[in-house]
């Protein structure tokens, strides 16, 4: 609620508690977009549920790919 930055349509895909948190896989098109929530935001979420994902411009990181090697 309330993001000012950029916003994405999505579906939940999996969720997996870890520990403080949620980890949430959204899937954006043909991409997931890893997503951490805390417990009391994902109480309500399940699999197959439409979610609108906002975010602060200045909050967001990019992470490279799980599959791009580093050539090691």
């Amino acid at each position: 609620d309330g993001a000012s930055g950029p916003t994405l349509a999505g579906t939940i895909a999996e969720i997996g508690y870890q520990g403080d948190s949620y980890r949430l896989s959204v899937a954006v098109g043909s991409v997931a977009i890893k997503v951490k929530v805390p417990p009391q935001q994902a109480a309500a979420i399940r699999p197959g549920a439409d979610v609108r994902l906002s975010w602060d411009r200045d909050a967001a990181r990019l992470l490279p790919a799980d599959d791009e090697s580093s050539g090691a």
